[in-house]
């Protein structure tokens, strides 16, 4: 995912957007942070978490849900299989 938001944040197209990289977990939103800091174009603060969409508008928001998808599909394949 942050290949695509660097994509959206350095594109023509989309320079005058605000755009929020989602991340519900605290130490993976911060290891991209740190990340974020040492690439031109990409700020800091762009890696938010899910609080944060509710206290601002963004045009555009890219949200890491795959562990949440990983496990419920888990969940829901064991709870719907056959006997």
């Amino acid at each position: 995912m942050p290949a695509l938001f660097y994509y959206l944040k350095t594109h023509k197209a989309y320079m005058g957007l605000k755009i929020g990289l989602v991340y519900a977990a605290s130490a993976t939103r911060a290891v991209i942070q740190e990340m974020f800091k040492s690439v031109r174009g990409l700020r800091k603060r762009d890696v938010i978490a899910p609080i944060s969409v509710t206290k601002e508008t963004y045009d555009i928001i890219i949200c890491d849900e795959l562990d949440w998808l990983l496990t419920c599909s888990r969940n829901i394949s064991k709870s719907f299989s056959p006997p």
